[in-house]
């Protein structure tokens, strides 16, 4: 609850910073992206028990449901790294 919850703050103030910055296009573009890694960090418990892995060992749930969330932060902090090598460029 606290991944889901942190995930669309931070996916709201993409949005109001495109918003702002770029107006309705931006944020609709930017929307659209946020889909995808939004529903990998939100839904990562049931795309993990879809799977048939084991209780432990190397690839087990527990470590399935985690790469499954790192990869939906990688995801979402991509906007914040290309607006910071943006404003840094000029």
């Amino acid at each position: 609850m606290f991944r889901k919850t942190i995930s669309g703050i931070i996916a709201f103030l993409y949005l109001a910073a495109a918003y702002f910055t770029g107006g309705v296009g931006a944020a609709v573009m930017l929307g659209i992206y946020l889909l995808f890694p939004l529903g990998i960090i939100w839904l990562s418990d049931p795309v993990t028990a879809s799977r048939n892995l084991p209780e432990s060992g190397p690839f087990s749930k527990i470590s399935g449901d985690l790469l499954i969330a790192v990869a939906g932060w990688i995801l979402l902090s991509i906007p914040f790294v290309v607006g910071f090598i943006d404003r840094m460029q000029t």
